[in-house]
């Protein structure tokens, strides 16, 4: 698997095809400039751009001419991967192997880690991880993408009582579900807020959707009113 469209994954399927006819070589691009995917699928080099991206390596909106030639012959598939995905394939490659990757480079692990793309029985699966050039603001959004994304964070807000103890009923209901607070932001100033209640906009560390549901049905159940961020 490969991913970056000035040049590497022309240069791996050239080497890798003389090597062995037989292997298969997969694309990874985002789905916010998916040039290359669209490139394939109207068998002409095709400009697409849908927003910005985490993978700037590979914010390419025009293949070469060259590059596309190469690719269209030599390689079997290219598939298109969510920023949230790569945001998970980072945080996988983090976690799992100790490695720091940019946007760019974990796109291949983000194929695999969401089911973009599933081996066959007993298929062995390179992923080439081309890049570590992130900055650590970038990367610091990211983990938190990915934990939301996997249901490892859970942010919304809610309105409480003004009054001593309005928000300790939030936390207490929290608490006994075994969410573990990161964040809280109090103000009487939010759009919407009414005399007598205060806005509360909350960060929680959980484990996984099913816990985020327990947590939201418990809080709804004592009757707060929860809007998602």
């Amino acid at each position: 698997m490969s991913n970056r469209w000035r040049g590497i994954i022309a240069g791996i399927a050239v080497a890798a095809k003389a090597l062995n006819p037989n292997v298969k070589i997969i694309g990874v691009q985002t789905s916010n400039v998916p040039s290359m995917k669209e490139s394939m699928k109207n068998g002409e080099v095709t400009t697409a751009f849908n927003d910005t991206t985490i993978a700037d390596g590979i914010a390419v909106k025009t293949p070469g001419d060259l590059t596309f030639e190469i690719i269209k012959e030599l390689v079997d598939d290219v598939i298109v991967v969510t920023e949230e995905e790569i945001a998970q394939g980072i945080l996988f490659l983090m976690e799992n192997q100790k490695v720091i990757a940019e946007g760019a480079g974990a796109v291949s692990t983000a194929a695999m880690v969401s089911g973009k793309y599933v081996p066959a029985k007993d298929e062995n699966v390179v992923c080439v991880i081309s890049g570590g050039n992130v900055d650590v603001n970038t990367l610091y959004r990211v983990i938190g993408t990915a934990l939301a994304t996997e249901g490892r964070r859970y942010s919304f807000n809610t309105v409480i009582q003004d009054k001593p103890g309005g928000l300790a009923e939030l936390t207490k209901i929290i608490s006994e579900k075994n969410g573990n607070i990161l964040a809280a932001n109090i103000s009487r100033l939010a759009m919407g807020s009414t005399l007598g209640k205060q806005s509360a906009e909350l960060v929680v560390e959980t484990v996984s959707e099913d816990h985020i549901k327990e947590i939201k049905d418990a809080v709804t159940s004592a009757g707060f009113d929860i809007v998602e961020m």
